[in-house]
């Protein structure tokens, strides 16, 4: 028993939504409102200033909701309008760059709070972050030391860093709280071109430096190295499943790739556990909270798997796990090219207070209540015990005494395993059909 919990605790760090729902509200209190709507634009879609209207909420408040990336940052305007020319221009003290907007998108679903257009929320979050690097070995320029990061829309020369003595310069800026994770790199010079490429360990796969300074307060980062890795990235381990259900192997071994290692086919070989299946453990930097990736029965692409839509993302399979989740985290035993889960038999099938199934043997169908009131997405799933996915159903914000009615008749007779996930739980119960 004491495995089983260990197993479903692993499970619940993992969110079964490739995307979150976030919404942004904009309160146009003092504006004359344009007849041709309220919008917003955005590196969440693509700044097109007319794709994405707010809706009027009541008292001057409006709003829109958005699907988006998890832990990805976003940069954004309003417009009081549909075109360039009505877009608002907010204050420094919360944006950056050129009066955008930021924030990074959450790992599930939330509602932003009300904004003022074109002006600054009553109270502006921020935490004090010092940044410093070792310049040893280096001819500064004399165009002086730099950092350039997502806190700032990377401007190479827009934030001077001082000589503080023995080749240390740094430089302490108020960042909005709004990032979960601040990007950076240092620049010898004020222009690109003149900027490091950290050393192994230290850059993600743009070669910026990353640190988490969500719910940390104010930050001294640790001094880093020009050019090098004096204090590398924090990384969680993520061990990687697929099972071959019977097919050989390839001669040139079974990889998996993904954005957390440039989807390079053969950079990842996985090790045969046997039943089939193949492992790897990978260690993906921990500001990194989503993946996306697929599994290749070969090294090379044209042997990688076709990942049906109902378990895929950009026609990847994909995981979203929590800044906080834990140091190692074992992802779904998929069969390769297919939704089915062989790690669902496993689960522990001890009765939950969440939900309510009756009957639970039964050959037509079977009537699921909530016992307790849900809000945000959960994905209702029921798997055969050979881990094939037999129905899905997504639900939104479920309410006691909600039910769904699923229809079995036309199942094989046996075993089910009935599960409730939301993005950070995992429900489960067993039916049987005759």
């Amino acid at each position: 028993m004491k495995q089983l919990f260990t197993l479903i605790l692993v499970a619940m760090t993992i969110s079964v939504f490739a995307q979150v729902q976030v919404t942004f509200q904009v309160d146009m209190t003092g504006q004359t409102v344009s007849p041709d709507g309220v919008h917003i634009a955005g590196s969440l879609n693509g700044w097109d200033t007319s794709a994405n209207m707010l809706t009027d909420q009541g008292s001057n408040i409006y709003a829109v909701t958005l699907n988006l990336t998890p832990g990805a940052d976003y940069e954004f305007k309003y417009l009081n309008g549909n075109a360039w020319g009505t877009e608002e221009a907010a204050p420094a003290t919360c944006t950056i760059g050129g009066n955008n907007r930021i924030f990074t998108a959450p790992t599930s679903d939330m509602t932003l709070a009300a904004t003022p257009f074109n002006d600054c929320p009553t109270t502006v979050e921020t935490q004090m972050i010092k940044f410093s690097v070792d310049m040893t070995g280096q001819t500064v320029s004399g165009n002086g030391v730099h950092v350039a990061g997502n806190f700032q829309a990377w401007n190479p020369g827009g934030t001077a860093m001082t000589d503080a003595g023995s080749n240390i310069y740094e430089v302490t800026l108020p960042v909005l709280s709004d990032i979960n994770v601040v990007q950076y790199k240092f620049v010898n010079g004020n222009d690109w071109g003149m900027e490091e490429t950290p050393g192994a360990g230290c850059g993600n796969g743009d070669n910026n430096r990353m640190f988490i300074i969500k719910d940390a307060g104010d930050i001294d980062l640790p001094v880093a190295t020009f050019g090098g890795c004096t204090n590398p990235i924090p990384t969680r381990t993520v061990i990687f499943k697929v099972n071959l259900d019977g097919a050989a192997a390839s001669a040139d071994g079974v990889h998996v790739a993904g954005n957390f290692q440039g989807w390079v086919p053969e950079g990842t070989t996985m090790t045969d556990a046997g039943n089939d299946t193949y492992e790897v453990a990978v260690e993906v930097m921990k500001p990194m909270v989503y993946l996306e990736y697929k599994y290749l029965n070969g090294n090379a692409w044209g042997t990688e798997e076709s990942v049906p839509d109902d378990c895929s993302f950009n026609s990847n399979r994909f995981a979203v796990m929590d800044y906080d989740s834990p140091d190692v985290v074992t992802l779904e035993n998929y069969v390769i090219g297919t939704c089915n889960d062989l790690s669902v038999a496993t689960i522990d099938l001890a009765s939950s207070p969440l939900f309510k199934i009756t009957p639970t043997i039964a050959n037509e169908s079977v009537s699921i209540t909530w016992e307790t009131s849900i809000s945000g997405q959960a994905l209702l799933l029921v798997h055969d015990l050979q881990g094939k996915l037999v129905f899905q159903q997504k639900k939104e914000n479920l309410q006691s005494s909600d039910s769904e009615i699923i229809n079995v008749s036309d199942w094989t007779s046996g075993m089910y395993i009935v599960q409730l996930r939301t993005s950070n739980s995992l429900y489960s119960q067993k039916i049987v059909v005759e």
